[in-house]
């Protein structure tokens, strides 16, 4: 099992907005610079990297007119939480096997499958680690033929 870390208290609907208003491009500078730091400094080794997805709530009504959706954020959608479903967000998270801290993060809507976010996830694991990734572990839901030809292509590691 995977240990994810809450790092501040935000709901998924806070998450949205502070995305939205400095940009995907922008969260994902912040975050490589931070995994970046951390790699200098020894505490991500970066060898072996641990893919998993877990479902984040959106505190959101759903939208009478499309069930499937929510009515003030539309970008969330209904999606598999444990034996339920719910309205809200996957998020899918790439860490350090060793450290156990995060590498790479993707968020999606709740119904989105991970094989669809798997191969983006790898490679920016390894623009993150500076290629130093040598073994992947994710469980059967990541598993598909884009990542696998991903990971072998010659001059990949």
């Amino acid at each position: 099992m995977i240990k994810i870390y809450q790092v501040c208290d935000i709901e998924a609907e806070q998450m949205t907005r502070f995305r939205n208003r400095i940009g995907v491009a922008r969260l994902e500078r912040i975050m490589g610079g931070l995994v970046d730091e951390l790699l200098k400094g020894g505490l991500i080794i970066g060898k072996i990297v641990v893919m998993d997805a877990t479902f984040i709530k959106a505190y959101n009504k759903r939208n009478p007119h499309e069930n499937s959706r929510g009515h003030s954020d539309p970008q969330t959608r209904v999606g598999r939480n444990g034996k339920t479903y719910e309205l809200g967000y996957k998020l899918h998270i790439a860490i350090d096997a060793k450290s156990e801290l995060p590498l790479a993060v993707i968020v999606a809507s709740a119904n989105d499958n991970e094989k669809k976010h798997a191969p983006v996830l790898l490679e920016k694991t390894l623009k993150a680690t500076k290629r130093t990734v040598r073994l992947v572990v994710a469980d059967s839901q990541y598993s598909s033929r884009n990542l696998r030809d991903q990971d072998s292509s010659p001059g990949r590691h």
